[in-house]
């Protein structure tokens, strides 16, 4: 039975073992993870304002999907063209999140899962996208995203819930890339099987690491706390492993 303390402390040393390596992985991540379209998408807001003139929606969505600097280009376009422009820039930050913002986040626990044995490059990250698997996997991250946006549409406990039932999706594709949807999805449920709670409070135990980050305008976060906190998820995703008899 795997505990929080020994997951934490495995993953410190694994992150010691490859501190930059780790590091540039983790800043690539976490980059595209926040800053990329289709992501964070505060849908009952969106419904709220449909009723609004289009522009407004706009507003928002720029807001909500783009980054900033994207957003306040956006401002200059007049309304006509802002609405079609808008829309197609829309449009392409969705492909950009199925073909290739989830696909980085499986690159990036494809390295971390190898961080577990080995002194992985960061190059180990892009070899998802070389992989003849790679459109299977871009339809299975792409169904994660769905389902998991629906339940949260139904509510926002289960949408939670099942994050977490989903939760090891990125790590099976990332060690065992042919893996088919239904099998991956199964996976994953049977892995987090009884699981939930015991990661949700394994997410908690870094709360005060983020209090850190947060106090030091993220430079700690950036230079420890992320690489830090991807080192121990890949220690679960082990642990988990091994608990289950899984592999």
């Amino acid at each position: 039975m795997w505990t929080r303390s020994e997951l934490k402390k495995k993953g410190i040393e694994r992150l010691k073992n490859n501190y930059l390596m780790c590091f540039l992985v983790a800043l690539i991540y976490n980059y595209f993870a926040t800053n990329s379209s289709g992501i964070k998408v505060d849908v009952n807001q969106i419904l709220k304002e449909s009723n609004n003139n289009m522009s407004i929606v706009l507003d928002h969505l720029f807001d909500t999907l783009l980054p900033d600097s994207l957003s306040r280009l956006m401002s200059h376009f007049n309304h006509m063209g802002r609405e079609v422009v808008g829309f197609l820039i829309l449009f392409c930050g969705i492909l950009l999140t199925i073909f290739v913002f989830n696909m980085i986040e499986v690159g990036a626990r494809r390295f971390f899962v190898k961080n577990l044995d080995h002194k992985p490059g960061a190059g180990e990250m892009i070899e998802v996208f070389r992989d003849k698997h790679y459109m299977d996997n871009v339809k299975t991250m792409l169904m994660k995203m769905v389902y998991q946006f629906l339940w949260t549409l139904l509510l926002f406990i289960p949408g939670i819930v099942k994050g977490y039932e989903y939760r090891m999706i990125p790590y099976i594709l990332a060690e065992h890339p042919e893996t088919s949807e239904k099998e991956a999805f199964r996976r994953s449920k049977e892995l987090m099987n009884g699981e939930k709670m015991n990661a949700f409070i394994f997410d908690l135990s870094f709360f005060g690491w983020y209090l850190l980050a947060a106090v030091t305008l993220n430079i700690a976060g950036i230079l420890f706390v992320s690489p830090y906190k991807c080192c121990a998820d890949a220690q679960l995703y082990e642990a988990l492993k091994e608990t289950k008899g899984i592999y």
